[in-house]
């Protein structure tokens, strides 16, 4: 990943070695394949890795980003996908006992999206 992209350095890193340490652990039939078949690049197409990175450091990796245009576009463009998981997400906190990050009104791009520009600016998305 190009240094230039992120705000610091020090969490783009322990972002890359959880990404590393997440697609190592996983035992995703589809990473198995990509490590039979391939020797590089060290990590497989990003939709594949994507899918087994935990969503915390998703976030951590967002929210590093140093351009807040593309952070905006891709809070857009996963708008719908992160809506449609919020629901699964709160029912897992529920089932937790810890209800108290998501409401039925709330999504998880806008929790996200209320940490990165403040709770004032979330109705602007």
């Amino acid at each position: 990943m190009r240094n230039d992209l992120f705000l610091n350095e020090g969490i783009q890193q322990a972002c890359i070695n959880s990404i590393a340490s997440e697609v190592n652990r996983s035992k995703e039939e589809f990473i198995s394949e990509y490590r039979r078949n391939y020797t590089s690049p060290e990590f497989p197409p990003a939709w594949k890795t994507l899918e087994v990175v935990s969503f915390g450091t998703l976030s951590k990796l967002f929210c590093n980003f140093k351009d807040v245009k593309v952070k905006k576009q891709v809070a857009r463009d996963l708008e719908q996908t992160l809506s449609y998981h919020a629901n699964y997400a709160t029912e897992i906190a529920g089932v937790m006992g810890d209800n108290k990050q998501f409401s039925s009104q709330q999504t998880v791009s806008s929790v996200m999206l209320s940490r990165i520009y403040g709770a004032k600016h979330r109705a602007q998305f």
